[in-house]
């Protein structure tokens, strides 16, 4: 009742808030199985208590916002007793068997709100990630690129979206020698390493500046100009790599979503 009251007015409460709402419920309703307790079932204890359990499962903003979600949290309560007592009726089953079956109704519509919650997440991370193959020099990489639309990097010569891929997808095409070209002089001085490049590559080499989000500080990414990308059976010819160190198990590259717009069109 509390997380149906909740559901319906919109309201947040904590989980302690919960328990000790529930606890204070559960306490009740088992005082219900002892007959010298019967005065506490009066229509005026009744709603006293129902008037405690919303005072302690919700915060309040204002007295009308507790009067408020007392009367929904009553309408929740008179609807539910209403339909056990309909139950109870119509079945001959006891109070107990009833209430048990609408814990069980309660815990399996939780576990169902889970599973489609879960599920839905993995439709979304399957919406926001691409299988995409990347051509350079008709040797062929394949990754799988995340949808970011914070990835707003621009080729500044073809005006074009920058894909960000791992250097560790491109290394072959950049036929990396430590002895000659050093990692961390690709992903943080590329234009010192220009004249260390394959000259095959040197017509496709791009310098993209970049500020970054969180020190403001402006850097520059060495990209690549490939022959094309291929997103969904989709090509996009002459697409920039931007060279990046990407440091993740779940994706080795990241795209803008207009570049999809642009594979479709």
């Amino acid at each position: 009742m509390i997380d149906t009251t909740s559901s319906l007015t919109r309201k947040y409460n904590k989980l302690n808030r919960k328990i000790l709402g529930s606890l204070v419920g559960t306490i009740y309703s088992i005082l219900y199985l002892f007959s010298k307790f019967s005065f506490l079932f009066y229509i005026p204890i009744k709603i006293i208590c129902m008037s405690f359990i919303v005072y302690i499962s919700f915060i309040h903003k204002s007295v009308k916002d507790y009067i408020q979600t007392s009367l929904v949290f009553y309408a929740v309560n008179i609807f539910l007793a209403g339909n056990a007592y309909f139950i109870i009726y119509f079945t001959g089953m006891s109070y107990i068997k009833v209430s048990f079956i609408v814990v069980c109704a309660y815990i399996s519509i939780f576990l169902v709100k889970l599973i489609f919650s879960d599920v839905k997440k993995l439709n979304y991370i399957k919406e926001i990630t691409k299988d995409i193959k990347i051509v350079i020099n008709s040797e062929e990489i394949n990754c799988k690129a995340i949808m970011d639309s914070g990835n707003l990097l621009v080729d500044p010569i073809s005006k074009g979206e920058v894909i960000m891929v791992d250097l560790e997808k491109v290394e072959s095409i950049l036929n990396i020698k430590e002895n000659i070209i050093k990692k961390v002089d690709i992903l943080e001085r590329p234009e010192e390493i220009m004249d260390k490049l394959d000259s095959k590559l040197l017509k496709r080499i791009r310098l993209i500046p970049y500020r970054h989000a969180i020190d403001c500080n402006s850097k520059l990414i060495l990209g690549l100009r490939s022959d094309y990308i291929e997103i969904d059976g989709d090509k996009i010819a002459g697409a920039i790599i931007g060279v990046a160190d990407l440091k993740n198990d779940d994706y080795n590259a990241i795209i803008n979503p207009n570049m999809l717009a642009k594979s479709y069109n």
